[in-house]
């Protein structure tokens, strides 16, 4: 037994995640036992392109029989067991491999590594933790049981590993994945024979509420989390997790005064944590309790830039829960204030933790463009992006795109010439239209070589006819099945046509234009375009003066809304937007008259409440609105942290 590692796997259909699996771990196993258990794709190619230990193996409903297989086959002292959706940092393998040298393989020991499992698309870098047996001796006594989510079994007991700080990577939880693979219905089965053989236990009941919870149904995975929060269950590894995931279901269901009891047990629980303080601010948030929102998300951040554990552990489940998740709450959050240096600094803190977040640096670029010269955002950026790859060049060029910045389009779109970087034919009408050169723009459109397929969006044939005043650009549109697009280009350049009855026009679609002829300066189309859409001037008003209350442009937003509040067409956002401002400018019972409109106009809408009860002393106000919190959130009136500012005021 001269090898040190064997990695035993099992497998099926598994061509898309394998080798990205089988790659992770060169240099780290020095063999690999493939079970394949029926796959009809190419798994079984691109396992045998790694390794000859390739073997079939009859399905008969039990993923312990299968693993049990692959390790009776291993020859390593040390048995290391992956799935095809996991994968591992092959820059750690030397040091796990040194650490194992000096580890007794004789005794049937094992190590319990930590498992992220993402939530969502590997690159938002959202997981959550988990623990596994999944490294252990190749010793007789070791053996996988449970037809379904097996255990590691050392003799007779659940095999107790000692922790190391190995990540395993699993993408098998994303929606996608499992949806792709169809593993709950699989899984259900099994859960269904072992049922029916009344072998269920706690963590049978917290691994089946892990299905249901995939699968999106997370009513019926509450009551199975439930079932394994026992008392019995409370020393056991998988009971952290259970709770976990039970508090996210409550939050999921919005079920926020259960959660909220569920949380502060779990503060008692894990104090030094930062999962339950997230929690908390989470619940906060959604219940318009902004302030606390902040506070606790704040704490989250302080608790992990000072760990309380030795070993530097701020999380119980997941590390976000200290930056990722605070950061982008904490960016909004601030932005409904209006501060934007808060704002600023938590989607800094965002872009700087995931460069690769348009969406991020889209919100981030468009506050500073408005107050700073482009050479210094330029000169920002590339702080943040020190070593910058060709992707990020193009990356910033399509943020600047969308920001309709022609000095950064300028740029990013030298930058990209100057790295050899093609861009695509919608790219470059991009930027033959933000740098105002039509007859660039024809060239390139000239140049398509399938005139089936325009290259431009629905967006760009708009906003080129309308900059340039020209309707030929529609023409793009007729390839498109949306006839109401159609008929809203021949409606602009043909207005007589029309009559008022049926003009045609869509709200959404005309705000993203009049947005983008704004942000590139482009004031005679917006105004021309305003035109064309007098019979919706109260719609289109009320939407542009949300849009630059959202961007900090404030003054504008408020021209608006003061037109709209003299005509009584101010819209609840309008409203709610202006109360805000107003509170938050110390103007208390003003803004407080304000939201009490806008809770009128949409009391559905729970999160203006609480501001609202903070800012007002008027108890009549305050009785009618109380009234209308009751009636319309039945649910949250009841929750101790709203009943202390419902009440009426000594």
């Amino acid at each position: 037994m001269d090898q040190l590692i064997s990695l035993c796997m099992i497998v099926k259909n598994e061509e898309k995640v394998l080798r990205r699996c089988l790659e992770s771990v060169k240099g780290l196993a020095d063999e690999i036992i493939v079970i394949d258990t029926g796959s009809d794709d190419g798994t079984k190619a691109i396992a045998r392109s790694f390794t000859d230990e390739v073997h079939d193996f009859v399905w008969i409903d039990d993923f312990s029989a299968a693993k049990n297989e692959a390790i009776r086959r291993a020859n390593g002292k040390w048995i290391f067991v992956l799935d095809a959706d996991e994968y591992v940092d092959k820059e750690k393998s030397a040091e796990l491999r040194r650490f194992l040298s000096t580890q007794d393989h004789t005794k049937p020991i094992g190590f319990t590594l930590p498992v992220y499992n993402f939530t969502h698309n590997v690159e938002l870098g959202r997981f959550v933790e988990s623990t596994a047996v999944r490294l252990f001796a190749n010793h007789p006594l070791v053996r996988f049981e449970r037809p379904i989510h097996e255990q590691v079994m050392s003799g007779s007991e659940p095999m107790a590993g000692t922790n190391y700080p190995f990540i395993i990577f699993h993408t098998g939880y994303t929606q996608q994945t499992w949806s792709e693979k169809k593993k709950g219905d699989r899984n259900l089965q099994l859960f269904e024979k072992l049922k029916a053989q009344k072998q269920f236990e706690e963590y049978d009941y917290f691994t089946l509420g892990n299905e249901y919870n995939a699968q999106g149904d997370p009513k019926k995975a509450l009551q199975h989390y439930k079932k394994a929060l026992t008392k019995r269950a409370q020393t056991q590894s998988f009971y952290p997790f259970c709770y976990h995931q039970a508090v996210a279901c409550l939050i999921q269901l919005d079920w926020l005064k259960e959660a909220l009891e569920y949380i502060e047990q779990g503060l008692k629980n894990w104090p030094q944590f930062v999962d339950y303080y997230c929690f908390k601010a989470m619940v906060c948030q959604q219940l318009g309790l902004y302030d606390e929102a902040i506070q606790l998300f704040e704490k989250c951040i302080d608790i992990a830039s000072h760990p309380s554990q030795k070993d530097g552990r701020y999380w119980l489940m997941s590390a976000n829960y200290g930056n990722l998740i605070p950061y982008s709450n904490l960016h909004a959050l601030y932005a409904r204030r209006l501060d934007i240096q808060q704002t600023v600094y938590y989607l800094t803190k965002l872009i700087q933790f995931h460069k690769s977040d348009y969406l991020v640096l889209y919100h981030l670029l468009g506050l500073l463009t408005q107050r700073e010269p482009v050479s210094e955002v330029i000169a920002f950026l590339d702080k943040i992006y020190n070593e910058k790859t060709p992707e990020q060049s193009l990356q910033l060029l399509q943020v600047s795109f969308l920001l309709g910045n022609k000095e950064l389009s300028v740029h990013y779109h030298a930058e990209c010439h100057k790295l050899n970087i093609p861009l695509p034919a919608q790219h470059r009408l991009y930027y033959a239209l933000i740098t105002d050169q039509p007859s660039e723009f024809d060239l390139i459109l000239a140049s398509l070589e399938d005139p089936e397929i325009p290259a431009m969006d629905h967006k760009l044939s708009f906003l080129a006819s309308i900059v340039w005043q020209d309707a030929k650009y529609g023409t793009y549109i007729q390839a498109s099945s949306d006839n109401s697009l159609i008929d809203m280009h021949a409606y602009l350049f043909a207005p007589e046509q029309a009559t008022t009855d049926n003009i045609p026009f869509d709200e959404d679609f005309v705000t993203k234009l009049l947005v983008d002829l704004f942000k590139m300066n482009r004031f005679e189309g917006y105004d021309w375009l305003i035109q064309r859409y007098s019979a919706f001037n109260d719609a289109l008003a009320n939407r542009m003066g949300d849009h630059f209350f959202s961007q900090f442009q404030v003054e504008l937003a408020l021209d608006y809304y003061s037109l709209l509040l003299d005509q009584n067409q101010l819209g609840d956002n309008g409203y709610r937007n202006v109360g805000f401002l107003y509170i938050y400018q110390g103007n208390q019972e003003e803004g407080a008259a304000f939201l009490a409109q806008s809770i009128e106009m949409t009391p559905e809408d729970a999160t203006s409440y609480p501001t609202f009860f903070k800012a007002c002393q008027d108890q009549e106000l305050r009785k009618k609105v109380r009234d209308l919190y009751r009636q319309k959130h039945t649910q949250y009136a009841s929750i101790p942290l709203i009943q202390t500012i419902i009440k009426d005021q000594a």
